[in-house]
């Protein structure tokens, strides 16, 4: 237990980095059998590069053992070339595939067998790798917060994730991946597997799309999420729109309109919230609601809200404001200042509309 890695951890000290991590390690413990500081700390420059040096060897191997193939079988197999991006074996009559699958040489090392196990030893240290970058991330969320939920994270649920990860280069999606495995730790539930499944078959281009859009997200009365329209206008090209609802992320459902049901005699005062900003509208009469229009998020899109955390666009919510306002509305837009133990706005600061 006192081991230590390039990174400079020592696995002994993991109770002094808070109750998530320590958390984070019995669910390493459960799954992987064993835990290592590679886990818990993202790689230094050194450790990074020595680690790389492992993988790069991995596959100088493997391209060493089909050098050897192209000196002694090529002629017998149909011919193995160099090519700009690799080596290109050229295919075999079947009866020829066949007996080079069940040859057993006994002459040469690298015969078939050894070549299938250097590319599953270089891509298992690949998922490894991958692995270890998403657990270190989320260990770095976790070392600082001591808010943790006692109840265990469901082994069905780590396992998927555990199997996701392992083929997650990107290092923007390992941030993401990162941060819902510490969600998890902290709260159990926060994701569910459909949203695992989303964000496993997002590539970084839609994750961008949706980050981008997100920023335009309102909560509305009913404590759902939405995109607000206006005169049944949708502020977003239809392009975009499709493949926010084929990613899971928006309803499929049309457009659809805010009924306050709102007594002519009592002005009524309602908010959307974007995250640290706001909108405030006071209604007089059923007429005023006909203008709001909304296209959910589903349920996955919230999730996918609360992983991405998107702050305010100040600009966009001022244009809002200011179409509410030429449609003869009492509108404000505002940053929140206070909230309530709900999480409610209390206080705002109003910004000027011009």
């Amino acid at each position: 237990m006192g081991e230590e890695n390039k990174g400079g951890l020592n696995i002994g000290d993991l109770g002094g980095m808070g109750k998530g991590v320590e958390k984070l390690a019995d669910l390493i413990r459960d799954f992987f059998g064993a835990i290592a500081s590679p886990f818990f700390v993202r790689l230094n420059a050194d450790a990074k590069a020595y680690e790389m040096r492992k993988l790069a060897a991995a596959t100088a191997d493997s391209i060493k053992m089909m050098a050897e193939v192209n000196k002694t079988a090529a002629p017998g197999t149909g011919g193995i070339t160099m090519t700009e991006s690799g080596y290109e074996i050229k295919s075999l009559p079947a009866n020829e595939n066949d007996r080079l699958l069940n040859t057993n040489s006994t002459n040469a090392p690298n015969n078939l067998s050894d070549r299938a196990q250097a590319r599953l030893k270089y891509q298992e240290a690949k998922r490894q790798q991958n692995i270890e970058s998403v657990t270190s991330i989320a260990a770095e969320q976790l070392s600082s917060d001591n808010e943790v939920s006692s109840s265990p994270v469901d082994p069905d649920w780590s396992a998927r994730l555990f199997g996701y990860i392992g083929d997650i280069s990107n290092e923007e999606m390992q941030m993401i991946w990162g941060k819902i495995l510490a969600d998890e730790i902290k709260k159990p539930g926060s994701y569910s597997f459909r949203t695992l499944e989303v964000v496993k078959s997002l590539n970084k281009q839609e994750a961008e799309l949706i980050n981008g859009y997100a920023r335009r997200a309102f909560k509305i009365s009913n404590g759902s999420y939405a995109f607000i329209t206006l005169d049944n206008k949708i502020d977003i090209p239809i392009l975009d729109l499709t493949k926010l609802r084929d990613a899971g992320i928006l309803s499929s459902t049309e457009i659809l309109t805010l009924d306050y049901h709102i007594n002519e005699n009592t002005p009524r005062k309602v908010y959307f919230l974007n995250f640290d900003a706001l909108i405030e509208v006071e209604l007089n009469n059923k007429s005023d609601a006909d203008i709001f229009n909304y296209t959910l998020f589903t349920s996955v899109g919230v999730e996918i809200l609360k992983l991405i955390n998107p702050t305010s666009d100040i600009g966009y919510i001022t244009d809002v404001a200011k179409t509410l306002i030429d449609h003869n509305l009492n509108a404000k837009a505002g940053r929140i200042i206070e909230r309530d133990q709900h999480g409610n706005p209390k206080t705002f600061n109003e910004i000027k509309i011009l």
